[in-house]
């Protein structure tokens, strides 16, 4: 799942046994759309208004908001449409998203510096490495 680790989308490929779904980590989106289980609906549906479904944690009986469950029973190139998507959704909360890292490369001076790229320097490395 190269496509998401170019996004900096934490997911639980590496744990996964069997099947056709991976849970994704959009804590960071989530909280920059105001937090909680409604910043998790904010990020759902500027997903759904990029042409994205995913299954929101709340419908899964997740413990926290924030987790989304990704399904890549599709063809590479719906895959990679879907990446596309996400990209574009996640986009809409980039300037959050940064504040917040920038806050935590303050608090934290040992953490690598490219946690605090923006997004779009992290879609080119995507684009790039794809």
């Amino acid at each position: 799942m190269r496509l998401l680790d170019g996004l900096g989308v934490p997911h639980n490929a590496e744990k996964a046994a069997a099947g056709f779904f991976l849970w994704i980590d959009l804590r960071r989106w989530v909280g920059a759309a105001g937090g909680g289980w409604d910043g998790e609906k904010v990020v759902r549906r500027a997903m759904q208004d990029a042409g994205l479904y995913l299954t929101p944690g709340v419908h899964m009986s997740a413990e926290e908001p924030g987790f989304f469950r990704l399904c890549f029973a599709r063809t590479e190139e719906e895959v990679r449409e879907g990446v596309r998507r996400l990209r574009s959704a996640l986009s809409k909360f980039e300037d959050g998203v940064n504040s917040h890292v920038d806050a935590k490369l303050k608090d934290a001076p040992s953490m690598d510096a490219s946690n605090g790229m923006k997004l779009e320097n992290k879609v080119e490395q995507l684009e790039i490495s794809s």
